[in-house]
């Protein structure tokens, strides 16, 4: 076996057409950056994602991208939303215009519509915490099937918090799922109707967390909706 073969990883990096260099020596220290991203210690876990940002190999190895997609459910939430960011700009053109290669995308979406339910959950509870974050999650939901009856059908859940409910609401807005026009109309008519007869009966107490709060964002929402 040549040493040319010897150093060869099979499938480990795809560099399609675009013009770039990725040295040989990239490989041992990006195995170390993934062993350190499965790591039991929070602190070895944010290293090794520095490392494989730092050298690129999540952009150009879809099993190194597939790991960081692992890590959406990571159990510490600021972790999370570096993988939020990162696995967003892979998926987008990098500083020269060129996206990642195609097999490193197909390995992110493929690991993104197996999120289901919980997954975009956890994806709009970090929304709530960190809004620099919402323009990512934006990018990375739409990919996840049934992501919109999903959020429709959250948006409309009085059990959940305000604040999950109206980013639900948002996201609606901003993956243009009309799907859930009639929904939201629905909802936007019971608060008001409500806020109506809470005017017409000043006694009645408001409630802890009030829908009321909701109003803006669905009338924005619904406007862009039905336009």
């Amino acid at each position: 076996m040549s040493e040319t073969e010897a150093t060869t990883q099979p499938n480990l990096i795809v560099l399609d057409d675009q013009d770039i260099e990725v040295s040989v020596e990239l490989f041992p220290a990006a195995w170390q950056a993934a062993e350190k991203l499965l790591s039991s210690d929070v602190k070895v876990r944010h290293s090794g994602l520095d490392e494989l940002l730092a050298s690129q190999a999540a952009r150009v190895s879809p099993l190194m991208a597939y790991l960081v997609v692992t890590r959406l459910f990571d159990p510490d939430e600021n972790l999370r939303v570096r993988v939020v960011e990162a696995l967003a700009n892979i998926l987008r053109r990098d500083a020269n215009g060129q996206y990642a290669p195609e097999e490193v995308r197909a390995r992110i979406i493929s690991g993104l519509s197996q999120l289901g339910d919980q997954g975009i959950f956890s994806l709009i509870e970090i929304g709530v915490s960190h809004e620099e974050a919402l323009g990512h999650i934006a990018k990375l939901i739409n990919f996840a099937p049934h992501t919109g009856r999903y959020l429709k059908d959250l948006a409309g859940d009085r059990s959940q918090r305000i604040e999950i409910r109206k980013l639900a609401i948002t996201f609606l807005g901003r993956i243009g799922y009309v799907d859930a026009y009639s929904e939201l109309i629905r909802i936007r008519n019971r608060i008001e109707s409500r806020q109506l007869g809470q005017k017409s009966m000043p006694f009645a107490p408001p409630s802890s967390e009030s829908e009321e709060l909701l109003l803006p964002e669905l009338r924005k929402v619904i406007i862009a909706l039905g336009s």
